[in-house]
């Protein structure tokens, strides 16, 4: 069984298949009409009937020009789409893989903000209404400077993937495969109730209705 090594065009990538085959029709269609114009010639020099095979060759080569210029605008058109494909699903997959990245880089923030909420269940007090005394008294009680911080950094991360789905940046499904239901669930009912809570009468609910419509996407889907 022949290995990518005896194939020259595995070792490729998509833009040098593209003028591969480009330059390969183009060398066909040149010997081909090479081959035409040599045979008046010929014919003159063995054909009684020369004119009448001259009208029928160039003829031919005016249909094998058509066709080969064809040839050659279809090749390309057919491998410039699947390198526009193969670009776009490289691309769809590296913004997968950043926000993955992105997201896991947050636990050390999300573990702080889930520890805010069970320490505050615990003692039977509001986890949200705590946070805004809190931020009321500037952060001074609790360690809570440190939870502002950790909701700071997690919910810019959920503001910029927003932001880049509305501006065409990112596609939703980039998002749903990145982040699971869980996560979205969490930013849901923990990081952005504390967000309002900080923001007050500023607060805008933008964040929260897109990620609980995508949240409904996801349950729909799965």
């Amino acid at each position: 069984m022949a290995s990518d090594l005896d194939n020259p065009l595995s070792q490729m990538n998509s833009q040098q298949r593209i003028a591969a085959w480009t330059v390969g029709a183009l060398m066909i269609f040149a010997g081909a009409l090479g081959l035409l114009l040599y045979l008046p010639r010929v014919l003159q020099a063995h054909s009684p009937g020369y004119l009448s095979a001259l009208g029928s060759v160039a003829a031919a080569e005016a249909a094998l020009f058509t066709l080969g210029a064809a040839l050659v605008a279809a090749v390309y058109v057919w491998l410039t789409h699947r390198l526009v494909k193969q670009s776009a699903a490289h691309r769809e997959a590296d913004l997968m893989l950043t926000l993955i990245d992105e997201y896991d880089g947050l636990r050390d923030d999300l573990q702080r903000i889930q520890s805010w909420y069970m320490e505050s269940a615990a003692t039977g007090v509001d986890p949200v209404e705590r946070f805004r005394q809190a931020a009321q008294a500037e952060f001074s009680v609790d360690f809570s400077q440190l939870v502002d911080d950790a909701r700071f950094s997690a919910s810019r991360f959920f503001v910029r993937t927003r932001r880049l789905v509305r501006a065409g940046y990112l596609s939703e499904t980039v998002v749903t495969q990145a982040l699971d239901p869980s996560a979205i669930e969490l930013f849901l009912t923990k990081i952005d109730p504390l967000d309002e809570a900080k923001a007050g009468a500023e607060y805008k609910s933008d964040d929260r209705e897109f990620f609980q419509a995508l949240l409904l996407k996801c349950t729909r889907t799965n």
